[in-house]
């Protein structure tokens, strides 16, 4: 009867612990205890997120640039993400160069498993006379990050299941790499590859490439732009380590 119990007792405390667990949900930021990785592996801990952390990015011919900025939180349908705030007034990646406008908000979470992007928000300045109008697009989730980083590591970063079907994968090819950026010269750094496969089509087109340094992340990336083919590249040319630590 005692084993009966018990089992009685730990399936309500599961529970229970569940119930509690969901009712706040906070970004994560800092852990007291982490996992045993390989040293030569990239954590979400080498990863920067913290409020007031800011990035500026130029391109390599130094014509057009743009800060990023995490500047706080918001609840989208009940879940508390960050936010990825940019001044950019063009596309500054694959996602917005479909749509032909600049991203002014990208909505993301980050644990210790993976750093997501749950939305964004476009500036579509002709609808409003401000110029300061926002189009908000809900994604599928997209795993833009999946820790730790260590070489070969693949993953599916999202996955479409209407026609047409096509995969997004991203796959640590390097982990060794030097980079020259603006911001300055870089060893051991990690480079991320990513493709998209559509269904019964044996190739796969690569569509950006991105370049990571430990507590500054990305510090270099490209993709194709989707209409005229070219590749677009950013450099990072100033981090800013967020002074609320």
């Amino acid at each position: 009867m005692r084993t009966w119990h018990f089992y009685i007792f730990l399936c309500l405390s599961i529970v229970s612990l569940s119930i509690i667990g969901c009712e706040v949900e906070e970004p994560f930021e800092v852990e007291d205890s982490v996992p045993i990785v390989d040293p030569k592996s990239f954590t979400a801990l080498d990863f920067p997120s913290a409020d007031g952390d800011s990035w500026e990015y130029v391109t390599t011919d130094g014509k057009i640039s743009y800060n990023a900025t995490i500047s706080g939180t918001k609840n989208i349908a009940g879940s508390t993400v960050k936010i990825f705030e940019t001044n950019a007034s063009m596309p500054i990646n694959y996602n917005s160069a479909i749509y032909g406008f600049p991203i002014r908000y990208i909505y993301f979470t980050k644990d210790l498993q993976s750093y997501i992007e749950y939305g964004f928000d476009l500036w579509v300045d002709f609808l409003g006379k401000s110029g300061d109008t926002y189009f908000q697009r809900y994604q599928p989730k997209y795993i833009i990050w999946s820790f730790p980083l260590y070489e070969g590591k693949e993953w599916i970063v999202s996955k479409s299941y209407i026609e047409p079907y096509f995969t997004y994968t991203r796959k640590v090819i390097s982990i060794n790499e030097n980079i020259s950026v603006p911001a300055g010269n870089f060893s051991n750094v990690f480079h991320i590859q990513e493709w998209v496969s559509a269904e019964n089509q044996p190739n796969s087109d690569v569509l950006a490439n991105y370049w990571l340094v430990r507590n500054k992340g990305v510090i270099k990336y490209d993709y194709v732009d989707p209409y005229s083919g070219n590749v677009v590249t950013f450099e990072l040319r100033k981090f800013s380590e967020s002074k609320k630590k």
